[in-house]
């Protein structure tokens, strides 16, 4: 199976190699796009590293037009990394995160209680297509405005706003097939996104997981009281029996980790937990 990164770094190599020509861009694209020439004049090499970029390959063309692309393999189900406190502030406002932590924490209560959940003590979150029980509709608490800024990005001036999608299961055979294929993220597509992206939540095991623990939790166990002695949280009945899961306080627990709950457990309530 062909990786995404070699997928991206493909379709960066086929318009790299074509600078200062002039490609057969199709009418739809310098229409949508305001594309005024097709001769490409620079490819940037670290428009995909840059925080929080949407595009992957950025093409500058003659005369100042640009295609913002963002790459996604058809098996690609989510948009974006992992959302954390402040992204989500930043691009959706207050009122959205406090609503993604009630929901997060309504979610993560029922869950624990589900044959088929593991041991967790927090819940991050992304988005992206999504079917069973861990995720909530993306219009529980978004609108439709809010989907550009998860599959584009939140500001149509920056570079790392993507302005095109290409969907693709393999490698691109040439520079031509690329941009014939190229979507412009419009209202017809985004209409047709907002149904199919979802709000995934991701309850993290840190007795299984180790990086993931670095991530932002949108809900946190809380025990029902402290214990004289050390007590040892190892599974999911421990969780049942000794407390239940309560929004994370945006005052004074923001971007607060799996690594610091765990931590938070340990000084507060006397609650160990074995980490992987």
């Amino acid at each position: 199976m062909v990786g995404y990164q070699a997928v991206e770094d493909r379709v960066w190599s086929l318009f790299h190699q074509s600078i200062g020509q002039n490609i057969a861009l199709p009418d739809r694209l310098k229409q949508q796009l305001g594309i005024r020439s097709s001769r490409i004049i620079e490819v940037d090499p670290d428009i995909a590293r840059q925080h929080d970029s949407k595009t992957d390959v950025l093409v500058v063309f003659e005369c100042g037009g640009k295609l913002k692309i963002s790459v996604k393999k058809e098996n690609a189900h989510y948009y974006g990394n992992w959302y954390t406190h402040q992204r989500v502030e930043q691009e959706f406002g207050q009122q959205a995160l406090d609503r993604l932590v009630e929901k997060t924490t309504e979610w993560a209560n029922q869950w624990i209680e589900n044959e088929r959940s593991s041991f967790f003590l927090g819940v991050s979150i992304n988005f992206g297509e999504r079917t069973g029980n861990t995720y909530l509709d993306f219009n529980q608490i978004f609108t439709t405005r809010d989907i550009r800024s998860i599959v584009a990005g939140h500001n149509d001036c920056l570079d790392t706003t993507a302005n095109v999608i290409y969907h693709t299961d393999g490698m691109a055979g040439s520079v031509e097939q690329v941009v014939e294929e190229l979507q412009v993220i419009d209202d017809a597509l985004l209409s047709e996104l907002f149904s199919s992206v979802k709000i995934v939540f991701r309850p993290i095991n840190p007795m299984t997981e180790g990086s993931n623990r670095g991530k932002q939790t949108y809900t946190k166990f809380v025990p029902y009281e402290r214990f004289e002695a050390t007590t040892l949280l190892e599974s999911k009945a421990d969780l049942l029996r000794f407390g239940r899961f309560e929004s994370v306080d945006l005052n004074h627990d923001y971007r607060l980790n799996h690594n610091r709950h765990i931590q938070a457990l340990r000084h507060q309530y006397n609650m160990a937990v074995r980490v992987k």
